[in-house]
């Protein structure tokens, strides 16, 4: 709804630097609103419980206060015209206009707009590059060399094209080799899977590897049968196994161990070396039990998983029109290696949603093992596995 409103009224929005609040445009002007307003209310006459009444006076003079070098103000810029004041209304009947029409108006607006712009920009080109210079005279080349440990920063990018900035890829690695500004990197937590990096989106890591739960030793270690050319590993075949269209079991590490998630392979992105798949996830189709993922798999029904654009509600079998109609979006989720365990890689799904059996023989024999070890999974499989 806001984006349909946004495109009528011509609104184009403006994203401000990531961790830059300088470059923030909506903080800058609350700061100036309570700097303005702390000086009001600090006044003799003036009463910080009356603190709201002021605002509107702010704002008016906010707009009414020229931008920069271009002696324009905001209302100017957005309206066409200068602020009235309340002083001019007085003069309003022997200032006013000879009559147009409404074309001829609109025509004046526009052109009056126009300027606005051009002036507005060319005041923005000359205050980018001032900064510009000035950031670049504070610029620190920053240098890393082969075997040091550095953190590599990455926002994942969803299906929709929506870069979060709350879910960041922030990972250890120790640098290979160097071109220009481009790094080779080997990950610390999985010594076989090497990346290239930009050095914008390297810091040198100061802290202690064991601080990250990373064992150097077993790092080391597997860096080294890596380099013999030794039989891959099993978590690491289970992840090379994934493939497009297929389906797989995973349980994220916060899960409780007696948790079993399904998702269909959308994409694996091989530019990363084994680092991150993207999946859509399958639910049971019974409205009682879909997110009970402590359920067998021999027992569960899958569908996939839609949501609603507006309401967020899971949809376990939504019509065919509502899927085209664009109200239900596909349940769709970017996971990296270092976030999941994968249980079984690569199987197809039967008529009626039913797992494969093999998959599910093999789910089974997992919770048994796993239940020798942990209580929390013991007392599922002899509830619902016997």
């Amino acid at each position: 709804m806001l984006n349909d409103l946004c495109r009528e009224l011509n609104v184009q929005m403006q994203f401000s630097p990531a961790y830059w609040p300088q470059g923030n445009q909506c903080e800058r002007l609350n700061r100036y609103l309570g700097e303005t307003l702390r000086c009001m209310v600090n006044t003799k006459n003036g009463r910080k419980q009356d603190w709201h009444q002021y605002v509107k006076f702010i704002e008016f003079a906010y707009r009414s206060s020229p931008i920069g070098d271009t002696q324009l103000t905001p209302f100017e810029a957005a309206r066409g015209r200068l602020p009235r004041l309340v002083s001019d209304n007085p003069m309003l009947d022997s200032e006013l206009p000879a009559s147009r029409s409404i074309d001829e108006h609109v025509i004046e607006m526009k052109q009056l707009m126009k300027m606005a712009k051009h002036e507005l920009e060319k005041a923005k080109d000359k205050s980018m590059k001032a900064n510009r210079d000035l950031q670049n005279e504070k610029r620190v080349d920053e240098y890393f060399v082969e075997g040091e440990v550095v953190m590599f920063y990455n926002r994942l990018v969803g299906s929709e094209g929506d870069p979060s900035k709350l879910r960041l890829r922030t990972y250890l690695y120790r640098v290979l080799s160097r071109e220009n500004d481009i790094y080779k990197l080997q990950s610390v937590q999985f010594p076989d899977s090497t990346r290239r990096a930009h050095v914008g989106q390297l810091i040198r890591f100061k802290g202690e590897v064991n601080a990250l739960d990373v064992e150097v030793e077993e790092a080391e270690a597997a860096a080294e049968a890596a380099a013999a050319g030794s039989s891959q590993t099993d978590e690491l075949k289970s992840w090379r196994a994934l493939t497009e269209g297929r389906f797989v079991a995973l349980r994220l590490k916060t899960d409780g161990k007696a948790m079993i998630r399904c998702a269909e392979v959308v994409d694996v992105d091989r530019r990363d070396t084994d680092n991150e798949v993207e999946v859509w996830y399958y639910l049971d189709r019974r409205e009682k039990s879909y997110n009970d993922f402590e359920m067998p798999l021999h027992e569960r029904k899958l569908v996939p998983e839609y949501y609603g654009a507006k309401d967020g509600m899971v949809y376990l079998a939504p019509s065919k029109s509502q899927i085209e109609s664009g109200e239900l979006l596909k349940r769709r989720l970017m996971v990296l290696r270092s976030e999941v365990e994968i249980l079984a890689p690569k199987w197809t799904l039967w008529t009626g949603g039913k797992v494969a059996e093999p998959t599910c023989v093999k789910m089974a024999q997992l919770m048994r093992s796993l239940a020798k070890d942990d209580s929390e999974v013991k007392k599922v499989v002899r509830e619902r596995y016997n």
